[in-house]
């Protein structure tokens, strides 16, 4: 059985890292192991990785004629993944006429765990009983590619009066194909994203609790039309006009990539697919706000000219955001070190070996920036094993520094 992706300590952690806009990626066909931290149920030729003519890459395949074959996530059933964000998505193709199924785990408001079953089998709504239900799939085309989204708010609007729900597990049954699984909180409104939200199964079906997605989200998005305009980057409070909201984290081992958002938008995150294992760098014109370039400096096996030739091309005065993802340090030399410093770094001259690090800061500057921190890497206060927990740096940076 694949070893358990967290630990009884990390599970506390990872409730309280940042999940604010951005994505957690849980699984991706792409890797050396992407079911690693996954366990595997049924028989080992009916869960298998297959390259996709149409998809142009790898793609894993579910298929048995019993429904024992499936992949559940966290692979130890007494842990909890603990996410809180807004949208679980889902990459799949579903053959026609064969049974396929997901199952979700949640926890309410009220503390209270639950459990959702999808499935192509049914045809009308079913709730066992105020802790379960089963959801038919309205609308989702067989032998399709289709990208399946699950709100979890409007989820969380039927059990309790507080629109949200912590994710516990995930488990997909065959028969199916599946590229990639996340869960997302996203930065524009929700009216403008194209959601699959089940709709005609929900109308009868919720009456059983006396509520209704539809009219939840209808409501939702009438605050929003009507609401003040909401901080950014997903701070708690508005940012004056000289300063620019900023949030940015850092990887979580080397699973759960890094996010990079500046001024509302998301510049680096698994969503946009343009972070890495090595040092995510975003630098950003302080005049325009635009983004003047991005980049994931590769700091086990790039070439140390490379690494000092991009740093040495970023204009004095723009801003610098970077975080880690993994380790940054087997290829972060003296040169490196002094580069950061002098943007405003306090802490890159001590960074070691896995630690975690976050900073935004000004080219040229050579001012101390207080938009800095580090974890350190410490077998006894690890919480991914070998990894120490996320970091992050949020608030307001001034334009001028």
């Amino acid at each position: 059985m694949a070893a358990p992706l967290y630990n009884v300590a990390s599970i506390k952690l990872f409730k309280s890292c940042y999940q604010g806009p951005g994505c957690i990626e849980l699984f991706s066909a792409r890797g050396n192991n992407p079911v690693k931290y996954w366990k595997l149920s049924g028989a080992p030729s009916g869960i298998r990785r297959e390259y996709s003519k149409n998809l142009r890459g790898l793609v894993y395949c579910l298929d048995a004629g019993s429904r024992t074959v499936k992949m559940r996530m966290p692979a130890d059933e007494t842990m909890s993944l603990g996410i809180n964000q807004r949208f679980l998505v889902f990459q799949v193709k579903v053959p026609e006429k064969k049974y396929f199924c997901l199952e979700i785990g949640v926890t309410d408001s009220d503390n209270i765990q639950r459990r959702l079953y999808f499935s192509t089998m049914r045809r009308q709504f079913c709730a066992s009983s105020l802790l379960n239900a089963k959801i038919p799939f309205i609308g989702l085309e067989p032998d399709v590619w289709s990208t399946l989204f699950i709100d979890l708010y409007s989820f969380g609007s039927v059990f309790t009066t507080k629109a949200s729900l912590t994710l516990n597990d995930v488990t997909v049954h065959a028969n199916c194909e599946i590229r990639r699984i996340f869960t997302m909180e996203p930065q524009m409104e929700t009216s403008k994203i194209a959601v699959f939200f089940l709709a005609a199964l929900m109308v009868v079906g919720l009456m059983t609790w006396g509520l209704s997605i539809i009219s939840s989200i209808q409501k939702s998005s009438s605050t929003l039309a009507t609401s003040l305009p909401a901080p950014k980057c997903g701070l708690s409070t508005l940012c004056t006009a000289d300063h620019f909201p900023v949030h940015v984290s850092s990887g979580a081992a080397d699973i759960v990539g890094p996010n990079i958002c500046f001024n509302g938008e998301i510049i680096m995150s698994h969503v946009r697919n343009n972070v890495g294992l090595g040092l995510n760098i975003a630098v950003v014109n302080v005049s325009s706000g635009s983004v003047e370039s991005s980049a994931v400096l590769n700091m086990k096996n790039g070439a140390e000219k490379h690494i000092l030739q991009h740093l040495n091309s970023i204009k004095p005065g723009t801003i610098v955001l970077a975080a880690s993802f993994g380790d940054v340090t087997l290829k972060m030399s003296d040169s490196t070190r002094d580069m950061f410093a002098g943007m405003g770094s306090t802490l890159i001259s001590s960074l070691k070996y896995r630690d975690n690090w976050v900073f935004v800061g000004r080219g040229g500057a050579g001012n101390k920036s207080l938009f800095e921190k580090r974890s350190v890497n410490d077998a006894k206060t690890n919480i991914y094993e070998t990894y120490p927990g996320a970091v992050e740096v949020a608030g307001c940076f001034p334009k001028n520094g």
